[in-house]
């Protein structure tokens, strides 16, 4: 059984309640089978452990349809389906508008699980997607020092939208004393909620550098350690955020 107490200060505006460790969003019956799932003994007793750790993978997995008559089969299928729609008036081809873009983002950042993103160890720690996970090969191959942040245990805490929020960087680079905050998409608030974090948090403003497409790519070619420090110091010293957050 859970034995865990639901704190109404994880109530949000929309009715939902936030996770304190990870901000992921969930219906008051789902927020404590999350918590246990997530950040406690449920990790142990995960289903999809197979997924995580690499020992199962899904049966069409770089599958196409050149390779799969299955997979041929089931593109024409859709196709045919979608086509005859189209001509009985049912289904209406249209460009998605910025609006319409940030909209789906939004609605997807609430109700995002983050079971998508693939867990990887690497030089005994967990890291969290395939940026995390070469960055740290890097960092690794290079002998730089680092550190996987853990959610329930490395935060900030700041205020959005007047509630309670909690805040954990990616990496912690110790010889420099430098966070990093991969960031390969912007969920939903996410720009918002990291400019919160910086007005908040002028120290660690000057410590994080946020490493967005072009740093991640500049970073991995890094042949030195002196090499990597430098492009991390470099960003540092301009001011620089991250493209997105400038605009």
């Amino acid at each position: 059984m859970i034995e865990l107490k639901i704190n109404d200060e994880w109530k949000q505006n929309n009715g939902l309640y936030e996770c304190p460790y990870c901000q992921k969003q969930y219906k008051r019956r789902g927020i404590v089978s999350h918590i246990w799932r997530s950040h406690g003994e449920g990790q142990n007793h995960n289903s999809n452990i197979g997924y995580l750790n690499g020992t199962r993978v899904v049966w069409n997995k770089g599958l196409t349809k050149d390779k799969d008559p299955r997979v041929k089969k089931y593109g024409e299928s859709t196709s045919k389906t979608i086509n005859k729609l189209i001509k009985q008036g049912l289904w209406e081809t249209r460009k998605m508008g910025n609006e319409a873009r940030k909209k789906i983002s939004k609605q997807q950042s609430l109700h995002n699980n983050g079971g998508k993103c693939k867990w990887y160890k690497v030089d005994g720690q967990k890291v969290q997607g395939t940026w995390e996970k070469d960055l740290a090969n890097i960092m690794t191959n290079l002998n730089i020092k680092w550190k996987k942040l853990k959610l329930n245990k490395d935060i900030i805490k700041y205020i959005f939208n007047n509630k309670k929020k909690s805040y954990t960087s990616d990496f912690y680079l110790p010889e420099i004393d430098i966070y990093l905050e991969v960031k390969g998409y912007w969920w939903g608030d996410d720009k918002e909620k990291m400019k919160a974090i910086f007005e908040q948090h002028k120290q660690f403003k000057e410590k994080c550098v946020i490493v967005e497409k072009k740093l991640f790519y500049k970073l991995i070619e890094s042949n030195t350690k002196e090499g990597f420090y430098k492009k991390i110091m470099f960003v540092l010293g301009t001011g620089w955020l991250g493209a997105s957050l400038q605009n």
